[in-house]
Parts: C-alpha cells; sequence; structure tokens
C-alpha cells in the first residue's frame, strides 16, 4: 500500500505539459557546468524561439546569450528583431539596430539588410509614439478649460437675478 502511495505521490509531481517539462528539465541542468547550454546552442534556440513567436522564451534566451556571450553579433541581431514586437523595446532596439549597424559591417549582406529593415520598423513606430505623445501634451489644456467653462456656465445659470 506505500508503495503505491508513494508511486501516486511521484506521478502527481512529474511534469504534465512541455513547459512544466522544459522547467522541471532547467532547474537541473541550469546549474550543471557540463550539461549547461552554450553560446552556440542558445543562438539556435533564439532563432527558432523567435520563429515560432516565442517572445519570452527568446527574451530569456537573449538574455542567457547575453551573459555567456557579451556583444554577441546573433544575440543582438535577433534582439533588434524581436524588439519590433514590443512596444516597451522600441527605442532601446533602435539604439542596438544603430549600433549593431555601426559595429558589423563585415557581416553579410541578408543580416545587414534584416537589421536594416528592422531598424525602419523601429523608426517608424517611435516617430509614431513621439507624434502621438506631442498631440497628446498639445491637447493637455482641453480638460481644463472645459472645466473653467463649465464653471462658468454653472456661475452665469445659478446666479440670481436682483
Amino acid at each position: 500500500m506505500s508503495l503505491a502511495l508513494a508511486l501516486m505521490a511521484m506521478a502527481s509531481q512529474w511534469p504534465q505539459d512541455a513547459r512544466d517539462v522544459s522547467a522541471w528539465h532547467w532547474t537541473r541542468v541550469a546549474d550543471d557546468p557540463v550539461s549547461a547550454p552554450r553560446a552556440e546552442e542558445w543562438r539556435e534556440r533564439l532563432f527558432v524561439y523567435q520563429a515560432a513567436g516565442a517572445e519570452a522564451e527568446a527574451w530569456a534566451a537573449a538574455a542567457a546569450l547575453e551573459r555567456l556571450a557579451p556583444a554577441d553579433a546573433d544575440g543582438e541581431r535577433y534582439a533588434v528583431q524581436l524588439s519590433v514586437w514590443d512596444p516597451a523595446r522600441w527605442e532601446p532596439g533602435l539604439d542596438l539596430a544603430d549600433d549593431w549597424l555601426a559595429r558589423h559591417a563585415e557581416r553579410s549582406e541578408a543580416e545587414r539588410d534584416g537589421v536594416a529593415r528592422a531598424r525602419a520598423v523601429l523608426v517608424n513606430r517611435v516617430e509614431a509614439r513621439r507624434a502621438v505623445r506631442a498631440r497628446q501634451s498639445a491637447r493637455a489644456w482641453v480638460p481644463y478649460a472645459a472645466l473653467v467653462l463649465g464653471a462658468a456656465l454653472a456661475t452665469f445659470a445659478l446666479r440670481r437675478p436682483r
């Protein structure tokens, strides 16, 4: 009876889906220097995650690659392409794209073209965001003017005739 309970307890702790398997695997492998992923493996994972649309996993892989190989050309290139889809990272992505294009003139034309296209998208999005913020700040007086106008009209409507 206790063996059956022990087996059921173990089965309840076993991973149930792919994310659980991945998390279970990384808790056991991340600190192991022999089986820990190398920079080339992180590059491959980053490519796969980006192609699959798994942005959170791709950003985690980019961070791990940055820790293993700082200023890695492929890792930065993937980070630029990922930042196109994350509004919180548009400005840093644009800075990274400019920096990447300046530092990696020796890379292939296809890679440079991909970063240049991502940079163009980022420029458009950053400029659109700045234009929206400029319009918002230009119209910031409207609620206050409406409040003052409403108060003036209420004062005029509620005054007592003499």
